[in-house]
């Protein structure tokens, strides 16, 4: 009996010893857990402060774009505007051009020819500003 009392007596040791192993374990397991779940937090919060690092340069360098495009819209226009009155002034320097060569041609037949003169056989009008005929 008495060695049956020392069964018994390390049998309730042992489970005592069993039920605090496994609370033991139970406990490292939770740290563990919380452990892994801090870290995925923080590494999820250092992804997201990341990605809205990322996002706020793309949104700048998307508005970088829209602004240069719209430079380039402005410059194109402008240098439609340009063309356009270039072309515009060639024209309206052509037709002084061309009225400035009829006037010198017509300065030029308002003086009686040579030839008119001697060997017509229509009289010579008079020179314009003179009473008597050539």
């Amino acid at each position: 009996m008495l060695f049956k009392q020392g069964l018994d007596l390390r049998l309730k040791e042992f489970e005592e010893d069993y039920k605090r192993i496994q609370q033991t374990e139970q406990k490292l397991q939770d740290k563990i857990d919380s452990a892994a779940s801090d870290y995925e937090q923080a590494i999820h919060g250092m992804a997201t402060a990341t990605d809205a690092r990322i996002f706020k340069r793309l949104r700048e360098q998307q508005r970088q774009i829209e602004l240069q495009q719209q430079e380039i819209d402005q410059i194109r226009f402008e240098k439609e505007i340009l063309q356009e009155e270039t072309k515009r002034l060639r024209e309206i320097s052509r037709r002084d051009a061309m009225r400035s060569r009829q006037d010198d041609r017509r300065d030029v037949r308002g003086f009686p020819q040579l030839h008119a003169a001697f060997d017509a056989k229509v009289p010579v009008q008079p020179l314009p500003g003179t009473r008597d005929q050539a």
